[in-house]
């Protein structure tokens, strides 16, 4: 299921043009975020978790500068906020169709913002494993219920 959700990210962010490369995967014991832009999905039905993106800062531009060109002097406005967000409900879509686990969807995507943020999401044990871009990375968690 793990590996399921990190070619589904991968595609997602290949079908915009965007080459990924898997550098690390692990568990940890919780779920937790640290990073200036953060999406959440939830995962609802017969699986319950959580999903979650964290970009860090060189990964909110090169991904934005990909997706919308011009746009990349505001990283942070409300259309490049959308992109992000659809980046993950794409992707969290993508992974529950790979899983084929009826009865299983995602909420809409929620994006945190700000500066040092740090955040427990639950004390579940949660898959996790980061993702290179040429410049830039993002962190990838899953946790379920």
């Amino acid at each position: 299921m793990f590996s399921d959700l990190a070619e589904s990210f991968k595609d997602t962010l290949s079908s915009f043009g965007l080459e990924t490369f898997l550098t690390d995967t692990f568990e940890v014991p919780f779920h937790s975020i640290e990073c200036d832009v953060i999406i959440l999905l939830g995962i609802v039905g017969s699986l319950k978790g959580v999903l979650t993106f964290e970009y860090d800062d060189n990964a909110t531009h090169s991904i934005i500068r990909t997706m919308m060109p011009g746009a990349e002097n505001e990283p942070l406005g409300e259309m490049s906020l959308s992109a992000l967000s659809e980046i993950g409900n794409i992707c969290g879509g993508m992974f529950l169709s790979r899983c084929k686990r009826e009865g299983t969807d995602i909420t809409p995507p929620t994006i945190v913002t700000g500066k040092n943020i740090k955040a427990m999401i639950n004390n579940n044990k949660t898959y996790r494993f980061y993702l290179s871009l040429a410049s830039g990375t993002i962190v990838v968690s899953l946790s379920f219920s």
